[in-house]
């Protein structure tokens, strides 16, 4: 984030210091986004705010930040919520949509539109910065106490699912809003550009089906290879791979799909992320495998030799704990370090997208991590933090900026398909993941995928990952 902008707050802005830097948080935030540096930020005794650019005429008026609330208040009020109003004739040319939501007082009769013009003045009569501070520091989830088994807030309980703009990325909507109110008060202005990316990652939870695998676990696999997935082939193709592992053509196990993973993306100028783990915390959920092991210090080399990037899974209970999740990460580095791998920045994500907001967030940031990729919802792709862009996140609890960069999880292949969430045909889901790459090239932004190397049964699998490069879009 830059810290070129200029911004002058006088003392009407926020009483607390908490608010102080918050604001400044998320007009940083913003404004770097636009790559607008000269930007003048002012509030006005009854605290709305101001937006100018200096020696030019014009002024740009915004709602309250939070409406004078303090944001550590946030957690403690029930005065805002998110609010769907109707957008008028300008946002709705902009945004091509007929609702948007926006951060209200309760009780709040929406009467006004959301853009005024006034002569040489524009006015946004809705909590722009406020609405987006409250959506990426993800308060809402902080507020509402729902849960599935594993502890993770779901997309059924929040307010996006819900309204049906889970697809929609408001964040980056808001910053469009303001960027054209600015335009057109500033013709001359130039934004920053930015360029649409797909970001490919593989957690790495069960890297060998067979090489680890006992005659009793493999009578297990081969039952539901028959049972329940009806695949008498792929039943015969694990038992000729079993046979194949342990006489040492270990690269022939079902789920050592690592090079021709590594192969597509680099058929497609893409590099991916391969996130591995080093613990079992839980041995009902974590596959206990080894970093030490022969096969995996020679995977690992692999990707790395590659140019692809070697990242941290963390284990099934360490969401909640700093010490293991730092304590997992050092043997992560060990590892790399002992083989010679060296990488600029550390990222990954948690084990079954087990988060909590803001604690699994500040335990990674005290790990030493550069990046956290963990939020989307399990049960549902879409735009959990309402931006298909990286952001530095916010501890709302300790009212601070974290040293950590949060890039949102948009699909995930094990909520699309098969019968535990969405229940997707292929068909259906290269639907829904075009409709997301799309939404995410208009904005800028990237569409992060994640694929488990252990999730390509068969080759319809292979053709349908393949389709994700593949998939359309828009001159």
């Amino acid at each position: 984030m830059t810290g070129s902008m200029r911004q002058e707050e006088d003392a009407q802005i926020l009483s607390k210091e908490s608010g102080r830097l918050a604001f400044r948080y998320i007009t940083n935030l913003i404004f770097d986004r636009l790559g607008l540096t000269e930007v003048v930020v002012k509030t006005t005794p009854a605290k709305k705010i101001t937006v100018e650019i200096p020696n030019c005429a014009g002024k740009l008026i915004i709602a309250p930040f939070l409406s004078g609330i303090a944001p550590e208040d946030l957690l403690r009020t029930s005065k805002l919520y998110l609010q769907m109003v109707e957008t008028d004739d300008f946002t709705r040319q902009l945004l091509f949509e007929e609702k948007i939501p926006v951060l209200t007082l309760k009780d709040t009769s929406w009467v006004i539109p959301l853009v005024d013009w006034i002569h040489d003045s524009a006015s946004i009569n809705f909590d722009l910065f406020g609405s987006a501070f409250y959506i990426l520091t993800r308060a809402e989830e902080m507020l509402n106490p729902e849960r599935d088994i594993h502890d993770r807030f779901p997309a059924k309980a929040s307010h996006a699912f819900k309204n049906n703009y889970l697809h929609r990325p408001v964040v980056d909507e808001y910053v469009e809003i303001l960027w054209a109110c600015m335009k057109r008060l500033w013709p001359r202005l130039e934004r920053k550009k930015s360029e649409f990316r797909m970001v490919l990652s593989h957690d790495v939870d069960v890297p060998f089906a067979e090489a680890f695998s006992s005659p009793l676990r493999i009578g297990r696999s081969l039952a539901g290879d028959i049972i329940k997935r009806k695949s008498p082939i792929k039943a015969i193709a694990r038992i000729k791979n079993w046979f194949a592992v342990k006489q040492g053509e270990w690269r022939k196990d079902s789920n050592y799909t690592f090079d021709r993973i590594m192969d597509l993306s680099e058929q497609n100028g893409l590099r991916s992320a391969f996130y591995f783990k080093t613990a079992c915390t839980n041995p009902k959920y974590d596959d206990g495998y080894s970093l030490d092991h022969p096969y995996l210090r020679q995977l690992m080399r692999d990707v790395h030799a590659r140019g692809h990037e070697i990242g941290f899974h963390p284990s099934y209970e360490t969401y909640l704990d700093p010490i293991q999740t730092k304590k997992e990460f050092l043997k992560l580095q060990r590892a790399c370090e002992e083989e010679g791998i060296q990488q600029e920045t550390w990222g990954g994500r948690q084990h079954y997208l087990r988060w909590t907001a803001p604690i699994t967030w500040r335990n990674w940031a005290e790990a030493g991590l550069s990046y956290d990729s963990t939020l989307s919802y399990a049960d549902h792709v879409g735009f959990r933090c309402g931006t298909c862009h990286d952001f530095p996140v916010f501890d709302l609890e300790q009212n601070r900026v974290l040293p950590l960069i949060e890039r949102p999880l948009i699909v995930m292949e094990g909520s699309l398909l098969g019968d535990q969430y969405m229940g997707l045909d292929f068909k259906s889901a290269q639907s829904k993941i075009e409709q997301l790459k799309r939404v995410s090239q208009r904005f800028g932004g990237s569409l992060t995928v994640l694929w488990h190397n252990n999730s390509f049964f068969d080759n319809s699998y292979w053709y349908f990952y393949n389709n994700i490069f593949s998939t359309s879009l828009p001159k």
